[in-house]
């Protein structure tokens, strides 16, 4: 078929060029509607912790009020739902890492198949850097534009977050210095046990750093496709 590409009129080539160019232009890799059931979800994880948490502290109260002493309370269910809560949190972590890779990574079939292969002479394998670095920078190269410097931080410290909960299961003294210095300033990340520590509040701030960064790039490639656009045309 593509032997006979040649016999295709330039004009309705140039028509089939535009069309595809407009439907680049305006989907987004960004899924709202995932992140709005992710932070249900949150909300209802959130709601089951604190009915667990309170359910075994009741039963310990009630254990030291009918005289029992600190040798004989049994606190076992209050260790199980703090451990039960610490995985969840990570997993939240974990979640919101993947989810930016795969918006990343659909952003970049997105700029790349309004560019064409033939414009795209360094692919993502020739990048250095980890998958989420690599795909930023495939973007800015080829979409000609800066992710907002203001969005990269919190981003940052999330993979930083993230890495050292799949690599070393949140083990505090194997943070590299400077990373550990990034995260005791970030509210809701807690540094002072063997494990790290996250909080409901890091959640949430999580998600809305992943949903600015997502937008802002989103809206780049977007603006990036849209002046490819009115390159074609004239």
């Amino acid at each position: 078929m593509s032997s006979d590409l040649h016999l295709v009129p330039e004009h309705i080539k140039k028509l089939f060029r535009s069309s595809v160019l407009e439907e680049l232009h305006g989907l987004s890799s960004f899924d709202v509607f995932e992140l709005e059931l992710f932070d249900w979800y949150v909300r209802e994880t959130e709601a089951v912790l604190q009915a667990m948490l309170a359910a075994e502290k009741q039963a310990v109260k009630e254990q030291y009020d009918a005289g029992g002493s600190s040798d004989e309370v049994n606190d076992s269910g209050i260790v199980a739902a703090e451990y039960y809560q610490k995985r969840v949190r990570f997993s939240h972590v974990i979640y919101l890492t993947s989810l930016l890779e795969t918006f990343l990574e659909g952003e970049c079939a997105r700029l790349k198949a309004a560019l064409g292969e033939n414009n795209i002479p360094f692919g993502l394998k020739d990048l250095k850097g980890d998958q989420w670095s690599k795909r930023r920078k495939f973007l800015e190269r080829y979409g000609s534009f800066q992710i907002s410097k203001q969005l990269l931080p919190e981003v940052a410290d999330l993979i930083a977050l993230r890495n050292n909960i799949v690599h070393t299961n949140g083990t505090v003294s194997e943070l590299l210095p400077d990373v550990l210095k990034r995260l005791s300033q970030r509210p809701g990340i807690g540094l002072a046990s063997l494990s790290v520590q996250v909080e409901a509040e890091y959640i949430a701030k999580a998600l809305s750093a992943v949903k600015a960064y997502c937008n802002d790039i989103s809206a780049k490639v977007s603006s990036a496709i849209k002046r490819l656009i009115e390159v074609e045309d004239k």
